[in-house]
């Protein structure tokens, strides 16, 4: 029995989408021309200038996929704070300090969530459901319902006025999310310093991309990087053939990658961005993830860009004491590359998750983008064939 190849294309965002291929060529043609000798008999000469062309051609069929949708080989999206710096910039003292919580303390209710300027921030989980976390005066460091409130809450000033540190504040909030409420079935938290706090989605998947935590009442904010990195296992999951058709071919035909988009595309992106060193501008915050919405402009125009694909094969060299073992077909260019660049050692497992899709030394995955699509319905059946001419190119403009 054959069994279909499962090719996988990479979007822009870390996406990935599944092809059921039937036949898959690789095709490499290395641009030799041979020329014959005047009056030598035919002899031949040419030039190897190392300038190959290469060509990834894929027929297959695109059919129905079950409802259930599989994210457990998928990343969960990360987002963290950290209390010991601001967006100011003015770090002196972390948040706390540079919030002037004493001078707010004063005017604070003990236990109270009523005051009008009472800083929170929203955590929203994969499945859409906000929660919202208080900061307020308090000497109970950190909860949830305190005096039947029905609220999460973080104390950055105890009773007596006296102003939690930025170590306190991020450890507390440690403890509130791992303290085994509905927080605990829906994130977690890491300290990777004193001040600041990685918090994760438990859910894996794009969905976990929330665009929070977000903020309120609390200028100037700690460093945020909101939600961001997660990626399902198959967007395809769940859709019919036709959804799949219509996705694939809605993106063929209107896509950009994001190197190609200039500061003149429009007011998200400044022409001093990347000397610019207020780090609210937009051209930063794709960069780091930090965004105030969770997605800007320039991720939503490129995320769906085609910028890569893996093809996984068998391999005996690679097996962990089995026959064979899944690993990817990598793509090893450039003039730095030597021999031992080149052999099976450097082949990446079939099941990696690609973390920097723009990155075409990654041997998880071959860089480059479709050129042609084709999709024919066979008699009006729910099933679709298709031809795609995919070209391996390390850098695209």
């Amino acid at each position: 029995m054959v069994v279909n190849i499962p090719i996988k294309l990479v979007r822009t965002d870390g996406g990935l989408i599944a092809l059921d291929v039937t036949t898959l060529t690789l095709d490499v043609d290395r641009g030799i021309n041979p020329h014959a000798i005047l009056a030598m008999g035919s002899q031949r000469f040419a030039f190897d200038s190392n300038l190959s062309k290469a060509v990834i051609l894929l027929e297959g069929y695109m059919v129905d996929s079950p409802t259930t949708v599989d994210v457990t080989g998928g990343l969960e999206a990360l987002s963290h704070i950290d209390f010991g710096k601001t967006n100011n910039f003015n770090n002196v003292g972390g948040w706390p300090q540079q919030y002037s919580i004493i001078e707010k303390g004063n005017s604070y209710t003990t236990d109270s969530f009523s005051h009008i300027g009472t800083p929170y921030f929203t955590l929203t989980n994969a499945l859409g459901v906000s929660y919202t976390i208080y900061f307020i005066k308090s000497n109970t460091t950190s909860g949830y319902n305190l005096g039947s409130s029905g609220k999460y809450h973080v104390s950055f000033i105890d009773a007596s006025n006296n102003m939690r540190s930025a170590s306190d504040i991020a450890g507390y909030l440690y403890d509130l999310i791992n303290a085994g409420t509905n927080f605990d079935s829906n994130f977690n938290a890491n300290l990777h310093s004193d001040t600041k706090i990685v918090i994760g989605q438990n859910t894996k998947g794009t969905a976990g991309n929330t665009g929070t935590p977000q903020f309120h009442n609390a200028s100037p904010l700690p460093e945020i990087v909101t939600f961001n990195g997660g990626v399902n296992t198959d967007m395809t999951q769940g859709m019919s053939a036709g959804d799949k058709v219509q996705s694939l071919y809605g993106v063929l035909n209107n896509s950009i990658d994001k190197d190609n988009l200039d500061d003149g595309f429009g007011d998200d992106f400044d022409g001093n961005a990347f000397g610019n060193k207020n780090k609210s501008n937009s051209k930063w915050k794709f960069l780091t993830g930090a965004t105030k919405s969770g997605t800007s402009r320039r991720q939503k125009v490129t995320a769906d860009y085609i910028t890569g694909i893996q093809i996984p094969f068998n391999s005996q060299f690679n097996a962990d004491g089995g026959k064979y073992k899944a690993m990817n077909f990598f793509m090893p260019t450039g003039k730095k590359m030597n021999s031992e660049d080149k052999t099976l050692d450097n082949a990446r497992p079939a099941s990696s998750v690609i973390l920097d899709p723009d990155n075409s030394k990654d041997n998880r995955f071959i860089k480059g983008t479709i050129t042609k699509a084709t999709f024919v319905q066979i008699g009006g059946e729910p099933i679709y064939k298709f031809d795609i001419q995919f070209l391996p190119i390390d850098s695209i403009i």
